[in-house]
């Protein structure tokens, strides 16, 4: 959708445009309910971590899959990155600060955060 006005100025259309839409549909096959990833279905432990931090995907698409996982901190950087195989992953923290991160895996299609501590 393009929208364009006869009344251009330096910086653009100089006057309001908007368009509406009605009955929108789509030709995609978005997953079901029961096909999205959610953070129940993610699992840290322990929590709080020491050294190793186990990540567990209980859901029918991580199996024979991999995803991608990152830990950030409370300042939004990116601290570490790693893969998960198969719904499971050991990654050490020792490295870390101690502090609260937040886990993020993506499963393709979106991210889901979960928040780990670190003694």
């Amino acid at each position: 959708m393009t929208l364009s006005s006869t009344d251009m100025g330096s910086f653009g259309m100089n006057t309001p445009s908007f368009f509406c839409i009605d009955n929108f549909t789509t030709a995609d096959n978005p997953l079901s309910i029961n096909d999205e990833i959610t953070t129940d279905n993610i699992h840290l432990y322990p929590n709080p971590a020491k050294e190793i931090l186990t990540i567990d995907i209980h859901h029918k698409k991580s199996r024979n899959t991999t995803n991608i996982i990152s830990v950030y901190d409370v300042t939004g950087r990116k601290m570490m990155m790693n893969n998960i195989y198969n719904g499971h992953s050991r990654i050490s923290v020792q490295q870390l600060s101690a502090g609260v991160y937040t886990v993020v895996v993506n499963d393709g299609v979106k991210d889901i955060k979960k928040l780990f501590v670190k003694e």
